[in-house]
């Protein structure tokens, strides 16, 4: 594992995983899974959820669970979050690797591989909360 994912790692794992957790009503609700798309190493049998909440065409809050996620999923779940919360929905097509590597501290190879599913995930949500707020 790369060093800066490590460190990353037993950071937020010291401060509880702070994004970690599923909730109850989020205005939407997708999974790796479902939508066939790889986050961590262990292939197909890796699965994380994303949940989301929005207010006033922002995200409000949003949640993650990872399933046999390794560390660097981990990692890259909470930089996620940690990027998404707050921001306009609007915004979010606009992430990508350069946001995750400037949260790390660095380049990471593990982290941009995991990154990679993370944002198709992301993607996947926008998609859906714009199909809610027009329905």
């Amino acid at each position: 594992m790369d060093q800066l994912v490590l460190e990353y790692f037993k950071k937020v794992m010291a401060a509880g995983f702070p994004h970690q957790g599923r909730m109850e009503n989020p205005d939407v609700r997708v999974d790796s899974k479902t939508a066939g798309i790889n986050i961590c190493e262990t292939g197909d049998r890796d699965q994380l959820y994303l949940d989301l909440a929005v207010d006033g065409g922002s995200v409000a809050d949003i949640k993650y669970q990872c399933d046999l996620c390794d560390p660097a999923g981990f990692v890259t779940s909470e930089i996620l979050c940690g990027l998404v919360k707050g921001k306009p929905v609007a915004e979010l097509g606009g992430l990508g690797f350069e946001d995750f590597e400037s949260r790390l501290g660095g380049a990471s190879e593990q982290l941009r591989r995991h990154a990679q599913g993370a944002l198709a995930l992301l993607l996947l949500a926008v998609t859906r909360i714009s199909s809610v707020s027009r329905g």
